[in-house]
């Protein structure tokens, strides 16, 4: 087939790899070329129109007109496939460079990676040390709070004490140390 007008999706596996719109197109050249059944789905994506020609067009031939038209239409072939041929090769190209790039990429995300893994790690150290300063100085505020609970409690006894010691001692000196001053 050859294309006077429209857009042809090119299909393998459901995975459109080509679209053909320009003017003379070929479709379904290689499996003539080879004479297997084609290996693309062709779709057409809107309103198209085709050329056909077909085995039984060209038997009708003179031998020597189809022996012309044969040599016409492999000199199209050839002529279409190293058109395609161009642009596969610029797209290998392409993938090639992009494959470069990419390659670079992935080395600078390495090396990226490397340096946040050694500022992960190194900040890891600083939160263990700086936990363990932490415990350290947590210890030793609780052992700081239980010493002074315990002064608490010695001198809320001591506070007891007095109140009873100068209770005892008024209880003295009125009981004894007045009555006895009198005496005297």
């Amino acid at each position: 087939y050859l294309i006077i007008s429209g857009v042809i999706g090119v299909y393998v596996d459901e995975g459109k790899v080509a679209e053909l719109s320009s003017f003379g197109d070929l479709i379904g050249e290689m499996s003539v070329i080879q004479g297997k059944a084609c290996s693309a789905t062709i779709r057409a994506e809107d309103s198209t129109e085709l050329f056909r020609i077909g085995l039984n067009d060209i038997s009708s031939f003179s031998e020597q007109d189809e022996e012309r038209f044969r040599h016409t239409l492999y000199r199209i072939y050839a002529s279409v496939l190293s058109d395609k041929l161009e642009a596969t090769n610029e797209k290998a190209k392409n993938i090639e460079r992009i494959n470069e790039e990419l390659e670079v990429t992935k080395a600078e995300l390495e090396l990226s990676n490397e340096k946040l893994e050694k500022k992960v790690e190194q900040r890891t150290q600083n939160l263990y040390s700086k936990t363990q300063d932490l415990i350290s100085s947590h210890n030793k505020l609780e052992t700081q709070n239980v010493e002074l609970l315990a002064s608490h409690k010695k001198l809320q006894e001591l506070y007891s004490t007095k109140k009873i010691t100068f209770s005892k001692l008024e209880e003295l000196y009125k009981d004894h140390l007045i009555p006895l001053r009198l005496t005297l």
